[in-house]
């Protein structure tokens, strides 16, 4: 029955693969194969992949927070990083224009895609978020704590005993993440990772939480930071990167979805994870 249930909603992605080769406008969407929707509720959806792709412009979404993922390189606003990159090759092969959209946080991000005002971002996944739906991811992020040069701290499960205070950003997914997993450590939120060295600098926090391609960069950037520091080796957890999709377009869901395990496979994901220098990067094996 699975099987069945499978081959059934592959048809449904290759009927809408043959109504765009055969539109009006004689655009293709790329070389990829599509595959099945991971969600068997999501539903048909009110703006049509073929319609979008007639429109000629893709409306691309990241949140600013997400420094990792994305940066502006310049006063005039030019974006930059692994999600920019994946997301002008996701425009590339559906012969499209990029419009980006940057939004200060994840709140007003995901608030703007359940009321249609983009068609995909590039984010860190949040599976809590209504009426959101996720790719498989493209890239895991370690995170890890940068601790004192005289600090007791040697690994990750050091860190969550009773009186050490981890300072991090706070409202990101790693804030989360520890929010539920420590039993015993103290939270100390911030609103950035260079705010969260200065509450360990001042002696208001002992540990810092954050990826490790933050950490260090931050930490070689002048002046030192914590001298003598130490970045752990080993990882509290991999932030997935993937792309987020409005819950109800299920056809332009299965191409992206499509799109970032093709990326994968052909190693073009590992090509801009190489030209930015992302430390801590881990690209997953293609999924099922």
């Amino acid at each position: 029955a699975m099987n069945a249930a499978l081959a059934t909603r592959r048809a449904a992605a290759v009927a809408v693969f043959i109504a765009l080769a055969a539109s009006a406008c004689g655009s293709r969407l790329g070389n990829v194969e599509p595959v099945a929707s991971p969600s068997p509720t999501v539903r048909a959806t009110a703006i049509p992949l073929a319609e979008l792709v007639r429109s000629g412009k893709l409306r691309v979404a990241f949140n600013n927070q997400n420094i990792t993922l994305i940066q502006c390189s310049n006063a005039a606003g030019t974006l930059i990083g692994v999600g920019a990159d994946m997301a002008t090759e996701l425009a590339r092969v559906m012969r499209v224009r990029a419009s980006d959209t940057c939004y200060t946080d994840n709140v007003a991000l995901f608030d703007a895609g359940r009321r249609g005002e983009w068609d995909v971002a590039f984010v860190v996944a949040d599976p809590g978020q209504a009426g959101i739906e996720f790719t498989r991811p493209y890239v895991l992020i370690e995170q890890t704590y940068f601790v004192p040069a005289r600090s007791p701290v040697q690994t990750v499960a050091d860190v969550d005993r009773l009186g050490l205070r981890v300072a991090l950003f706070g409202g990101n997914a790693l804030d989360r993440f520890l929010t539920q997993t420590l039993k015993s450590a103290t939270i100390v939120r911030t609103g950035s990772t260079v705010l969260a060295i200065a509450e360990v600098e001042a002696g208001r926090a002992d540990v810092v939480a954050a990826s490790r391609d933050d950490l260090e960069r931050v930490a070689a950037a002048p002046p030192p930071r914590l001298p003598g520091g130490r970045i752990l080796p080993d990882t509290i957890t991999g932030n997935p990167w993937v792309v987020a999709v409005a819950g109800g377009r299920a056809d332009l869901f299965n191409y992206v979805d499509d799109f970032v395990e093709h990326a994968k496979v052909i190693g073009f994901v590992r090509g801009v994870v190489g030209r930015n220098n992302l430390r801590g990067a881990v690209v997953p094996a293609p999924g099922p």
